[in-house]
């Protein structure tokens, strides 16, 4: 399609670059004043009526896949025998809303207030619950979990219900962001939850969506429940937005970088342009205020360096000249996940495998799923979230102390980027007043491991999902390599540099094991159908199984162009704008200068909305 000419004949007064979960937010808000121009610039397309988007239950199934799916890979991993790891990235109208596993979950209250105490001015929990849940309204119905009361959840109202603290603002009664139970739970899952509930030292959180998610957390999922369709930023745009006169999208067209004025003004860099490939010609669009960069945490970084932003040691030997000097790239925190599994002693039950078993038993789930029944409105909702010390009270001390050890030499090291230095510092608090380290839950299918890019089982299995916000970060970065925009960064996250990171994985997953041999539960599960199997049981043997099988969160990496303070590493301020520029902000999940304890898609919507507000000068 011929780019259309008009679009480089406009001065837009804003350009976002990037149209996912943050920047399509922003960018609806800030067109709702009608006499400003807007124009999203996307490099993937939109999935308007893409049945592999829009269903439900086809978890992990867009990853790898250009059209859907950035398709990064890390640098092979010295402490993980070599492998690289792929980091799914959603790519078009969405971004990763249109690919994730529609989890809705809010973060623990203190790790949204720890961004506070860093020296970002409020940026508190009372201020993300109010843009986090500014567009979401609840849907009754589906499989309500046991003991979760839903009696004032008002229905097609905002989600500011009774488990919230936080009061509503009376502008969010209309959102457009859906949220639902899943229809669709197994008795499988029925009978894990019960092993849950019997532990003693696993608790019902109290306010899992209001800041307090300690123990069984249940989770709704963004889905629009009487359509049983996604519910994401990619849709919210096509059915409410599209129309807009004053709103534009460029979609395949690829960001290269950001145009600066050649005179400063007050020592500011002034951004007057944005440079894109377009069906593989360069061109550039005009902008008259300002630029909002939502590229994600990836690729935002990547266009912030081929602008001129970044370290020398990282811009010089591409032969990019150094406009400011900021860590890009630097801070980088992301969750790993590794997955054990069994085969069920009842292989009639449903899972989402039997979407992988042939062209007839699709198309039966596919009759299902019409019916609101089968495996496509299967879901994720019951996660776990605890400290160290509940999973290993006798161990979380030991290696809690040796993981402070390992920071205190790394700080004094003097090899450590500013921001680098801050986050980890704050790691040894949120360590100390003992954060959610561990999270567990069930997924009703298999994901994983693979060998060779074939199942390990061939018949139907049952996952369990071990994830974990690594305990330290010991400079993860993403960088540049290359002055074509083309040539995608190189992405080192340094897994498991700190022991302490393998150790609480392979702490868990024995907890995990545990669980699994309780009843009723354990009668679900096929005899010696375990993936690692009963020859894993040393500290070695599960460490090194754990090197081959885990993997990356991908989708939660925060952190690359962190917002503190920048004589600590900062690389925008509290209003999210750049330092060193006038009119170049940053709305994605590379702001975040610390990790939080549970899943992002809330967060990034937060974003979005927030700085919408900003720019609207109501903060």
């Amino acid at each position: 399609m011929p780019l259309p000419l008009d679009i480089l004949n406009t001065n837009f007064d804003y350009v976002i670059i990037g149209g996912g979960t943050a920047g399509l937010t922003a960018a609806q808000r800030i067109a709702d004043d009608e006499s400003l121009n807007v124009l999203i610039i996307e490099a993937g397309d939109d999935f308007n009526g893409d049945g592999m988007i829009t269903r439900p239950g086809q978890h992990g199934a867009h990853f790898g896949k250009p059209e859907y799916d950035w398709g990064f890979k890390t640098v092979p991993q010295t402490n993980m025998d070599g492998r690289q790891l792929i980091w799914p990235r959603g790519k078009g109208l969405g971004g990763s809303s249109a690919i994730n596993f529609f989890i809705w979950t809010i973060p623990e209250r203190e790790d949204v207030n720890d961004w506070e105490r860093l020296g970002n001015e409020g940026w508190n929990f009372e201020r993300f619950i109010k843009y986090a849940h500014k567009n979401v309204k609840f849907s009754p119905g589906g499989q309500q979990p046991e003991g979760v009361d839903v009696s004032s959840w008002p229905e097609g109202s905002s989600i500011f219900f009774s488990l919230f603290e936080t009061p509503v603002d009376d502008t969010a009664k209309d959102g457009t962001l859906e949220i639902s139970w899943v229809k669709v739970v197994t008795e499988v899952e029925l009978k894990f939850r019960e092993v849950l509930r019997r532990r003693p030292d696993i608790p019902l959180a109290k306010n899992p969506l209001s800041g307090d998610l300690t123990g069984i957390a249940f989770s709704p999922s963004t889905i629009q429940y009487d359509k049983s369709e996604r519910s994401y930023a990619g849709q919210i745009f096509l059915d409410y937005h599209a129309d807009r006169n004053n709103l534009r999208v460029l979609k395949r067209a690829h960001a290269s970088r950001i145009v600066f004025a050649e005179e400063p003004s007050q020592d500011l860099l002034v951004a007057t342009g944005i440079e894109f490939l377009y069906e593989g010609a360069t061109h550039v669009v005009k902008v008259g205020k300002e630029v909002i960069l939502c590229a994600g945490t990836l690729n935002t970084p990547h266009i912030l360096e081929l602008s001129g932003i970044g370290r020398s040691r990282v811009l010089d030997p591409l032969g990019i000249p150094v406009k400011v000097d900021l860590p890009v790239g630097e801070n980088v925190q992301d969750h790993l996940m590794v997955a054990l599994s069994w085969e069920l002693e009842d292989q009639t039950t449903l899972t989402s495998d039997v979407l992988r078993e042939g062209v007839d038993a699709y198309n039966e789930q596919l009759k299902l799923y019409l019916r609101g029944e089968g495996a496509f409105n299967l879901g994720v909702s019951t996660y776990v979230y605890l400290p160290f010390a509940t999973i290993s009270p006798k161990n979380a001390s030991l290696v809690h102390e040796a993981a402070f050890e390992r920071i205190k030499k790394l700080l004094t090291g003097g090899d450590v980027e500013p921001g680098v230095a801050t986050s980890l510092r704050m790691q040894i608090e949120k360590l100390k007043r003992g954060a959610l380290e561990c999270e567990f839950g069930i997924y009703q299918g298999y994901l994983g491991p693979f060998t060779e890019g074939k199942f390990i089982f061939p018949r139907r299995a049952k996952d369990m999902l071990l994830s974990s916000a690594s305990m330290t970060n010991c400079g993860a970065a993403e960088h540049a390599i290359s002055k074509d925009p083309l040539v995608p960064p190189t992405l080192d996250p340094n897994y498991f540099q700190d022991p302490a990171d393998i150790t609480l994985l392979r702490h868990l997953v024995r907890f995990v094991r545990e669980l699994a041999e309780e009843e009723p539960f354990k009668s679900t599960l096929a005899h010696n159908s375990e993936n690692p199997g009963p020859s894993v049981q040393s500290d070695a043997e599960i460490d090194d199984w754990i090197r081959k099988c885990v993997n990356s969160g991908s989708r939660y990496a925060i952190g690359s162009a962190s917002m503190l303070p920048r004589e600590k590493g900062g690389v925008v301020d509290n209003r999210l704008k750049v330092y060193g520029t006038s009119n170049l902000r940053v709305a994605d999940l590379s702001i975040l200068p610390t990790h939080i304890s549970n899943h992002t898609q809330s967060s990034a919507y937060m974003i979005g909305e927030f700085v919408a507000d900003v720019i609207k000068g109501i903060v």
